[in-house]
């Protein structure tokens, strides 16, 4: 599949698995599939101007990512009955991502709440990467989740977690100087952070509830934990 307007909508249903290739590019995308959504093609370029929204309701949605590859939202909605990984060349700006496992890349740029307070993620497995920040300014809400990554190249991280069972934060860091970690954590399950690391930075992390909430620590390097 190929779409191309220069200033309209595109809305999309297919009735099976839904691969795009070539050059596309709309104002606005809303692409729902029976099965799974991919760009399968390594150049595959995909470029709307404002809200992408995709949808694959059998399957996977695997998007951007590949080396030659060019891709760019506004914004981003998506929803997957399996797995979420989308790659974005600039700043994603994220709404709702829902899926089994959602994984989530800025290539050149930063990852950011554009929702307000609502939910920008529900999964069970989360991993986040980006190149100026995760969470920056308004941090990111996240639900259910059991396994969480983070890290971003410079900038901070910023998260807040409504956790229905126990949590592994595999790792949260920023390489960037003076960059911040906050982790924020609701729902009285107990959190294990593995790595946590930042450069001349401080470490905020919370978890509330009553007895089920423990923290454990494996290593935090900062200026301020």
């Amino acid at each position: 599949l190929t779409f191309n307007t220069t200033a309209g909508a595109v809305d999309i249903t297919e009735d099976s698995d839904t691969d795009l290739v070539g050059s596309n590019t709309a104002s606005s995308l809303t692409l729902t599939s029976a099965g799974s959504i991919s760009d399968g093609n390594v150049s595959t370029d995909i470029a709307v101007t404002n809200n992408a929204t995709f949808v694959a309701n059998g399957g996977s949605i695997a998007i951007g990512g590949d080396a030659g590859e060019v891709t760019n939202f506004g914004s981003l909605d998506a929803s997957a009955l399996t797995t979420v990984a989308i790659s974005e060349d600039s700043t994603m700006d994220l709404n709702a991502v829902s899926g089994t496992s959602v994984t989530l890349a800025s290539e050149t740029g930063s990852i950011l709440d554009n929702n307000a307070a609502a939910t920008n993620i529900t999964s069970g497995s989360i991993g986040l990467n980006a190149a100026t920040g995760i969470g920056v300014g308004n941090a990111l809400e996240l639900v259910n989740a059991t396994s969480i990554a983070a890290d971003t190249t410079s900038g901070d991280v910023r998260l807040v977690h409504a956790a229905a069972a126990a949590v592994v934060v595999t790792s949260l860091t920023t390489g960037g100087a003076g960059g911040n970690i906050v982790f924020d954590q609701t729902g009285n399950q107990s959190l294990e952070l593995q790595t946590v690391s930042t450069t001349n930075g401080n470490v905020t992390v919370t978890n509330t509830g009553g007895t089920g909430a423990d923290v454990t620590i494996g290593s935090i390097t900062a200026d301020t934990t």
